[in-house]
């Protein structure tokens, strides 16, 4: 959308936000809903409801149905109620506790002055949200302090209900980089990150976390996994964080976390570990992600400037993270974040708030492993910056609007330990020696969004009308060069080639911009106990290509020459309508018990990826030569073979170079993929502060995209038809089990080979998921809380005619997900981690049942004891091998393309179930009236597993320290960490 279309959509967006709080899932506040009624029931309208203790006083008189509303309110359990009526008693509701993302709703009794004097009530709020279906969980201040965790959102997704992760954290062994997730049937690259209401998910990496995080910051943490909320756009885990905010009491912390390497066990090795360990040489290996240090300090401090008035808040914070990696090479990670905020009441209708955030990680060997030695790793640095100013305004009783600006500047550099000098290596067992590529990233991005509340009756029937509306365009940008000159030595048995051979590169230089627009309306509707939640979504969003160039490959110019690819706007345009329904019906006299049920559909977005695959320059290029080694395991003058056509490409055409035409196309027909969900549910609050529930939830997904080989100059794309078997890989796994693969190529050999890959929506090919979860909260009240949950997962998939086109079962990537074994009809759905966010390509995610406890008891002597405990069912071993090509005089000829090709069903193998105890024990002391100090001590991995969670499932390969079925990762060894917090 260019010129007078973006000067519309802007205005139009404007016009929508000058009337408009804040949409699209991106919660940061709670609303706090209620009804004052007689001894008999009846409403009681011109009820003063006065609402304090955070931020300004405001104040409401109840309507005709008796009902009042305070909304965008900060989430805090310090809210007090007052409600006066003349010749009534009043009334006052003292710790009122409001969350993110939740309605909170009372009801509340007055009796006449004759009867009963003023009635104080503290610290009871319903857990029952009546105006929501929805699943997932609220994570309180109280609870981040409290219970033993790592001290990062990620290992907090953890404990929702339903949700899974690809690596275990002890103590913060995994904090250092993020985590990859996924809940009910999702793929990886759905859900979205909310800091302050502001979307911060990274564009370019499939809407993972842009940046790390002050655990200390953070208000409250709501993690959404479903239901009908129309603000929510994807099917994924959308997740508001929610950072502190001054009030008219000075307040604030100052802590210092201490792991050291001395307060760690030793692991106990197997027979079999201690046999691998030998072979190694006696490296320092399996001790997992060991800690050699860990130091997390910083302080966070709030106040009044202008009490009832102006509010200012700020926190420090910084950790370093040394880890000895799986075998024995070193991982260090420093992260610095500053963050401030701003609240002024500008009238007593209006309230502004502007945000800041710098957030920077340094990193020093990034993905150490067993297939990536140190000179292969990554040093890692940012920073990146959010800026956020958001106005909220009450026009009247009825009506409430907000609206917000932000820009986040997102900006990180990998480059590899080795430098550029070496040429890269991947050997025979599939390890990179030398050097690896560096790359170069810059994803700035603005947001201007907004919505509005209003609220009216028909009757008896109360309704409750909002409007949102949003605008963002993000835009990404990478570089990526690989050194030695741009040539890559592949071993016998690596780099797709069945024979060895090296690849000639040209670096990357992509930019890329993607638009959003969309809007969603519902109304909510009360009639006494049922309430009746209708609306939808409407998402409109675009990509564009923009124009970029890159050199000429260093050695070999005359192969890959210089290219300049120009602008191309409107690739992909997608737009979708989402209903959303949702029903509750509040049971028995007291309403203590929820019956709700919900319907949502959800239509995916998309990210830089595949936008940027239309780019004249749609990533490195390569181009695969047979290579005959003189020994020294180095591309020498003289030792390819570049006579013929190279044995494979990625990213352009070799009969045409130097083209700026994209060797890849995007199905004009393309659609976005759709998730259709059913929830149902009961809740039952046992007693106050205490709440029960069971949900189910089936999802239906269908219209993934895939990409598919094609010709861009003839406009070809092959078919099922187009490959015929040429052998099957035959072999014996790990526990003497034959097997028998069957391995396909293309008709006609390596010349029939595309150049390109066309992205289309993949046929007769659909996903379904079944499951149940439970939960149990309890608030901190009568010295105890609790949380804990149960889950139970079934994702399976349905693969008809034509939904592999090459009917080898390897990686099939569906959407932006790299799903194994995804050609076996009926089969599990178990999504790859890959490399990207750490080592961890042989973690494929799928539990189909997982539990997680926590809770916290007060002692006397002001001593509390805490624990968390997770327990979760293996994820799946996926074997495979990489086929190196057909037996000698096999008849069929080759296409050259060497393949990873899966020899069992996914779910035929799993790793050992996987669980988890962590304590704590910490003793607040009392310095003044105002001042405490709380030491603790905690110890996570309390029984010391040592379970092993990664596999080298690559099988054919020898070698006794990263060959098949030797240990790639296992469960770090328990360790202590010591606190200390002073709070004021």
């Amino acid at each position: 959308m260019r010129g007078k279309q973006l000067w519309l959509v802007a205005i139009v967006g404007i016009c929508l936000l000058a009337m408009a709080g804040l949409a699209f899932g991106q919660a940061k506040s709670g609303n706090l809903y209620g009804r004052v009624v007689d001894d008999d029931g009846n409403a009681l309208p011109g009820v003063t409801v006065t609402s304090s203790g955070v931020g300004a006083t405001q104040y409401f008189t109840t309507d005709s149905r008796g009902e009042f509303r305070f909304l965008n309110l900060a989430p805090s359990s310090d809210y007090n109620l007052k409600f006066e009526l003349e010749n009534f008693a009043a009334v006052e509701r003292k710790g009122v506790s409001v969350n993110t993302g939740v309605n909170t709703d009372i009801r509340v009794g007055m009796k006449l002055a004759k009867v009963e004097a003023s009635v104080t009530v503290t610290g009871e709020t319903p857990l029952l949200d009546t105006r929501k279906v929805g699943t997932g969980a609220v994570i309180t201040r109280t609870e981040m302090d409290s219970i033993p965790t790592a001290r990062d959102p990620w290992v907090v997704i953890q404990t929702v209900p339903g949700v899974q992760l690809d690596r275990m954290n002890v103590g913060g062994s995994q904090s250092g980089q993020q985590s990859i997730f996924v809940a009910k049937g999702s793929q990886t690259t759905r859900g979205a990150w909310n800091l302050d209401g502001v979307n911060v998910s990274d564009l370019g990496s499939g809407n993972s976390s842009p940046t790390y995080w002050d655990f200390d910051a953070f208000q409250e943490i709501q993690a959404v996994t479903g239901g009908n909320d129309p603000s929510v756009a994807a099917a994924g885990v959308t997740l508001n964080m929610v950072t502190k905010r001054g009030t008219n009491d000075v307040h604030g912390s100052a802590r210092v976390f201490i792991t050291d390497q001395r307060f760690q066990a030793d692991p106990d090795l197997s027979s079999e570990m201690k046999r691998q360990r030998a072979a190694a040489g006696g490296t320092a290996a399996f001790t997992g992600n060991s800690i050699s240090g860990i130091q997390d300090y910083g302080a966070e401090v709030g106040g009044p400037i202008l009490r009832d008035r102006a509010w200012l808040w700020g926190a420090y914070a910084r950790q370093q993270i040394d880890l000895i990696q799986f075998n024995g090479l070193f991982d260090k990670t420093t992260l610095e974040d500053i963050n401030g905020k701003l609240n002024v009441q500008v009238l007593d209708s209006n309230a502004l708030t502007a945000f800041f955030l710098r957030g920077d990680k340094i990193k020093l060997g990034r993905n150490a492993g067993p297939t990536r030695p140190q000179p292969t790793t990554w040093d890692q640095k940012g920073p990146s910056s959010l800026y956020k100013v958001e106005d909220s305004h009450v026009f009247s009783q009825n009506v409430f609007a907000n609206v917000q600006y932000s820009y986040f500047d997102e900006a990180f550099q990998l480059v590899a330990e080795g430098g550029a000098t070496p040429q890269a290596l991947l050997d025979s067992n599939a390890v990179w020696q030398r050097s690896y590529i560096s790359q170069y990233f810059r994803r700035p991005q603005h947001q201007l969004l907004g919505s509005t509340s209003i609220f009216f009756n028909t009757g008896a029937l109360g309704h409750e009308l909002k409007l949102g509306g949003n605008y963002r365009i993000g835009s990404v940008g990478n570089k990526g060069i690989w050194p030695g000159g741009g040539v890559i030595a592949f071993e016998l048995g690596s780099g797709g080639c069945s024979v060895a051979c090296a690849a000639i590169t040209r670096d990357v230089n992509r930019k890329v911009a993607m638009e959003y627009v969309g809007a969603y309306l519902s109304d909510t509707i009360k009639a006494d106990r049922l309430t009746i939640s209708a609306g939808a979504r409407y998402d409109w969003m675009t990509g564009h290509v923009r124009a970029s160039e890159v050199s000429a490959s260093a050695l070999f110019p005359e192969i890959l020459p210089a290219v300049q690819a120009p602008a191309l706007n409107d690739q992909i345009t997608w737009k979708n309508f989402s209903p959303r329904l949702g029903v509750t019906y509040a049971i028995g006299k007291e309403r203590k018990t929820l019956a709700r049920a919900s319907y949502a559909r959800y239509s995916n977005g998309f990210g830089a990826y595949p936008v940027n695959q239309i780019s004249g320059i749609p990533g490195i290029a390569y181009a695969y030569y047979p290579w005959t080694d003189n020994g020294n395991r180095v591309v020498d003058p003289g030792e390819l073979d570049l006579t013929g056509l190279p044995i494979r490409t990625i990213g352009y055409n070799p009969a045409n170079p130097g083209n700026n035409v994209s060797v890849n196309g995007i199905d004009d027909d393309l659609i976005a993929q759709k998730t259709d969900e059913i929830v149902v549910g009961v809740d039952h609050e046992l007693m106050p502060n205490f709440a029960v529930g069971v949900a189910y939830t089936y999802r239906h997904y269908d219209d993934f995209y895939h990409s598919v080989r094609f010709d861009q100059a003839t406009g070809s794309i092959l078919t099922p038809a187009d490959y015929v078997l040429n052998h099957y890989n035959e072999g014996t796994l790990p526990d003497g089990t034959p097997f028998s693969a069957p391995v396909y190529s293309i008709v006609g050999g390596r010349s029939a080979v595309p150049p390109g890959f066309i992205f289309t929506n993949r046929p007769n090919y659909t996903q379904e998921f079944n499951g149940a979860e439970l939960t149990v909260t309890k608030r901190l009240s009568n010295g105890w809380m609790l949380r804990a949950s149960g889950a139970w997962n079934d994702t399976k998939q349905n693969v008809g005619p034509g939904a592999c086109v090459d009917p080898t079962n390897s990686f099939y990537t569906s959407g932006e997900d790299s799903v194994p074994g995804s050609c076996e009809d009926g089969g599990i759905v178990a999504p790859n981690a890959g490399g990207g966010s750490g080592a961890f390509g042989q973690v494929n995610l799928n539990s189909r049942w997982l539990f997680n406890v926590n809770g916290l008891y007060q002692l006397p002597l002001g001593f509390n004891v805490a624990a968390n405990y997770f327990i979760r069912e293996g994820y799946p071993i996926a074997y495979y091998v990489i086929d190196t090509g057909p037996p000698a005089g096999n008849p069929v000829p080759t296409d050259g393309l060497q393949r990873r090709v899966y020899v069992t069903n996914l779910d035929a193998y799993r790793y050992g179930s996987v669980d988890q105890l962590d304590l704590r024990l910490d003793k607040a002391i009392g310095i003044t009236s105002t001042v405490s100090m709380t030491l603790s001590a905690e110890v996570f991995n309390v029984m010391n597993r040592n379970t092993v969670l990664q596999r080298n499932a690559r099988l054919k390969q020898t070698s006794l320290v990263t060959g098949t079925n030797t240990v790639f990762e296992m469960q770090s060894p328990r360790v202590l960490r010591f606190g200390a917090r002073l709070s004021f």
